[in-house]
């Protein structure tokens, strides 16, 4: 079942982030508060438009998020603990927090980050990145803005 005009204007603004109450009075109910609460409760197809909506909205930011921590990991001027920051969180993202900790550990013979010196973060940096290449040459992903 197709969404109304008003139905549509509210999926767009609850997938810009705005609350019930505020998507709804934007997209022109009389009774915003009651009817956000009834679009969001008693309208299938305005909620199932909603996990669509904000489902291609990350997998199209998602590429940009990735983009912008590959910069940091790789920006030499960067302090180490962020670009150490950054290459953890692209292995929790494609890996997993578990799969990331002890890939941590046992490349850093369990020594902390905070105790490693410039030139094994640098060598930290350079492995994970490695890794980061393995990981997306075995298993590039694809955005397709037209699926279901």
């Amino acid at each position: 079942m197709s969404l109304t005009d008003k139905q549509s204007a509210f999926v767009d603004a609850k997938v810009r982030g705005l609350s019930n109450t505020e998507a709804a009075r934007l997209a022109g109910f009389a009774f915003p508060k009651q009817e956000a609460s009834r679009l969001m409760h008693s309208t299938p197809n305005v909620a199932d438009a909603i996990r669509k909506g904000l489902a291609l909205r990350l997998h199209t930011a998602a590429p940009d998020a990735l983009g912008v921590l590959e910069d940091i990991m790789r920006d030499t001027a960067a302090p180490a603990p962020a670009r150490i920051r950054a290459a953890c969180h692209i292995l929790d993202r494609c890996l997993g927090p578990a799969t990331a900790q002890q890939a941590s550990s046992s490349d850093c013979d369990d020594k902390p980050i905070g105790e490693m010196s410039v030139a094994e973060l640098e060598a930290y940096i350079r492995h994970m990145d490695e890794k980061i290449k393995t990981l997306k040459s075995a298993a590039p992903f694809e955005i397709n803005a037209n699926s279901d």
